[in-house]
């Protein structure tokens, strides 16, 4: 009997982790022909259910580096099909990730937050 996990998407999760291992590679030797590539950081993908979509998302995406990336998505999704035997490619969208524009907001109040409390204290 095959036992089954309540894990729901683990499939689609292990695939995300791959697609980002690949990318990150692929990306760090576009460094070295394009001055764009650098200081771009790939923090994570969701790839949906059924294979067909992909959303890359990075660290503080800059316009000419979203241009760059645009520029290269055929290249890059050719060395995905390459690398995986997957029945579909996903079609990849880059996007900037929320989760670091949020931390750095949060980072900014506890900082503000810090000050008011510090310049408070030594009155």
């Amino acid at each position: 009997m095959i036992q089954r996990t309540n894990k729901p998407y683990e499939r689609t999760q292990r695939a995300s982790r791959l697609l980002v291992e690949i990318l990150a590679e692929e990306v760090e030797r576009l460094r070295d022909c394009d001055d764009a590539f650098d200081n771009l950081t790939i923090t994570g993908a969701e790839i949906s259910k059924d294979f067909k979509t992909a959303k890359v998302y990075f660290d503080s995406l800059k316009q000419e580096q979203l241009e760059a990336l645009e520029s290269k998505k055929g290249y890059l999704q050719r060395v995905v099909s390459k690398q995986v035997h997957w029945k579909y490619t996903p079609m990849l969208t880059f996007l900037d990730d929320p989760a670091v524009k949020s931390s750095i907001a949060i980072e900014n109040a506890l900082n503000r937050i810090k000050n008011q409390s510090g310049v408070s204290s030594n009155r």
